[in-house]
């Protein structure tokens, strides 16, 4: 009998990966979005700075470029300085519908990060930004209090 690998549901693997390509295209657009997010990510993190997301196989690497990011392409190199990792399915569900943020996630344990804690409460501040300048009032109220 063979060995059933990890992800072999094509489904499930592209509903991964279009979950995770939009949390990572909600942190690529907080510096248009959100008010400040664009100049902490100028003046605050290293002027190379590469980042990943990734859950179960599907990863997503972005990179600084002035005061916003972009994602990666794959024949881009650069060594990543803060790697996100989802470990739970239910945690990426809530990111991808603005259910919860990324401090309540760390903080139940459903994501590790490897890195400096300083690029980490940056990345939240910067995604905390963007749901401000995205969502309305009230679900932002609802999501992060007053």
């Amino acid at each position: 009998m063979a060995k059933k690998r990890y992800g072999d549901n094509p489904i499930k693997r592209f509903l991964r990966r279009a979950a995770l390509s939009r949390v990572a295209k909600s942190l690529v657009n907080a510096s248009i979005v959100g008010e400040g997010a664009g100049d902490d990510i100028l003046y605050r993190l290293p002027g190379v700075f590469t980042m990943s997301i990734s859950y179960h196989g599907q990863t997503f690497r972005l990179i600084k470029e002035a005061n916003e990011f972009r994602i990666m392409k794959p024949s881009e190199k650069s060594d990543v300085l803060l790697e996100i990792t989802l470990t739970d399915g239910v945690a990426l569900a809530e990111l991808y519908l603005h259910i919860s943020t990324w401090q309540k996630i760390y903080a139940e344990g459903r994501m590790t990060f490897a890195g400096k804690t300083k690029y980490l409460t940056l990345v939240m501040r910067v995604a905390a930004a963007r749901d401000k300048g995205c969502l309305p009032p009230n679900k932002y109220e609802q999501l992060y209090g007053e």
